[in-house]
């Protein structure tokens, strides 16, 4: 079958093809939304963890932060920490999340093996539900 390279479906398209092809198999991408609803952590959470790894790694400071995805006072100094050095992006940058995900684990496979361990014993229940028919993901 031939098909053309960024083919656009119409939602209702796109619910009459799958329809029409339910004995195939589909690969499908999910957003944040179904990591989330399925107990993984969030895009955010995740550059939080990886300041908290840079900064108990580099800054010398061997007072106990709380984790700061449960502390805001932990972010503001983990954050005002990274701010001094001066060769990290600043809070709420679209680079924040390769940069800290590379400079915390500079190794792909480490990167691998991180991500592995979020989704571990994890899956999405909900894929999308239609007046039609429901998709499970499990």
């Amino acid at each position: 079958m031939n098909m053309p390279e960024n083919l656009y479906l119409e939602f209702d398209a796109f619910l009459r093809s799958i329809k029409q092809n339910l004995d195939g198999s589909f690969g499908v991408l999910l957003g944040a939304g179904a990591s989330i609803s399925s107990g993984i952590q969030s895009a955010n959470d995740c550059i939080w963890d990886w300041k908290f790894l840079i900064y108990q790694s580099l800054s010398g400071n061997q007072k106990k932060l709380i984790d700061p995805k449960k502390s805001d006072l932990s972010k503001d100094i983990i954050q005002k920490w990274l701010d001094v050095q001066g060769k990290y992006p600043q809070l709420g940058s679209p680079e924040e999340y390769s940069f800290y995900a590379e400079a915390s684990y500079p190794i792909d496979a480490d990167r691998t093996k991180y991500f592995e361990s979020l989704c571990n014993g994890k899956s999405p229940i909900y894929v999308f539900t239609t007046d039609y028919y429901s998709i499970f993901y499990r």
